[in-house]
């Protein structure tokens, strides 16, 4: 006998719930994967009007009994064919909107035979797109620049963003897409200017609607890294000690080029050297006799 579980999930749609001591034949019911938007399996959709499948006996008259927020009530009907599948969309006039919803399938067969009393599945609309932003930073960086965005959403979560540049004023074109990051560096040229902005989507498949106007603007005015500025952000925090520990190197004060990869290196000149910090080597001590 099938154990009396809560839902029924999209992965395994022929768990059933609710069954009577004696019951033999079933009713499964899943949420038609054509109705499934955005992330496959996370019983989230952006239809206002999804559709439901499953078996059940041959011919048998299928109830499908929604519930949902605000006092949402539907039932709808639908038959099986002559191999057990039946399927049910709900139909226009009876939209659902943003929330979670809970879904039973009951049947009647043939002779009269009530097959289910009800199987229960559980199901979120996400009509909302998520709202997205570059985040603020200093207006001056450097050639080598990080770029942060975030953004909010209240129902499935964000899943990725589609990150777009301008340079000088240029049109935007695509610099990063459908990434899950939420910063990245770019790399730029002494005195341009470089804006972005983003777009976002979430699990259940809303894309944000947005006017490509620039989020954020920068302008690269530093050509050499200043003083402790080792993660060359044109600024002098925790980040610089954390580089300059794992790098284990000297940090040179130099001209900062970019290779054909949008790679840095840095092209020492003669000028200070800052040292990893670190307890000072041993100097060797020169005898007298050595220095006469």
């Amino acid at each position: 006998m099938l154990p009396d579980v809560p839902w029924i999930s999209l992965l395994s749609p022929s768990v059933i719930t609710s069954m009577q001591p004696g019951d033999t034949r079933i009713v499964s019911l899943a949420l038609d994967p054509l109705s499934d938007s955005g992330t496959l399996g996370d019983l989230m959709t952006i239809l206002p009007t999804p559709a439901f499948k499953g078996t059940t006996e041959a011919q048998a008259d299928v109830t499908v009994e929604i519930t949902g927020p605000n006092g949402y009530h539907h039932t709808g009907c639908a038959t099986a064919n002559a191999l057990g599948a039946w399927s049910y969309t709900v139909p226009e006039g009876a939209p659902m909107d943003d929330g979670q919803y809970t879904i039973a399938a009951r049947a009647v067969d043939t002779e009269g035979n009530h097959l289910l009393a009800d199987g229960t599945l559980t199901l979120g609309i996400d009509r909302t797109a998520p709202v997205s932003i570059i985040t603020d930073q200093p207006a001056n960086v450097s050639p080598y620049f990080l770029v942060r965005w975030s953004a909010t959403d209240n129902r499935s979560g964000a899943k990725n963003w589609d990150v777009y540049v301008s340079e000088d004023g240029g049109p935007f074109t695509l610099w990063l897409a459908a990434t899950t990051l939420t910063s990245a560096r770019r790399s730029g040229l002494l005195d341009h200017l470089y804006s972005f902005y983003c777009v976002a989507r979430d699990h259940a498949g809303n894309i944000e609607q947005k006017t490509p106007i620039a989020e954020w603007t920068a302008t690269i005015t530093r050509q050499f890294p200043f003083a402790g500025d080792s993660t060359l952000d044109c600024q002098i925090n925790i980040l610089d000690l954390i580089f300059i520990g794992i790098g284990g190197e000297d940090v040179i004060l130099g001209e900062l080029r970019l290779d054909e990869a949008g790679c840095r290196r840095s092209c020492p000149r003669k000028g200070r050297r800052y040292p990893t910090p670190g307890p000072a080597a041993p100097r060797a001590r020169r005898s007298r006799r050595s220095r006469a």
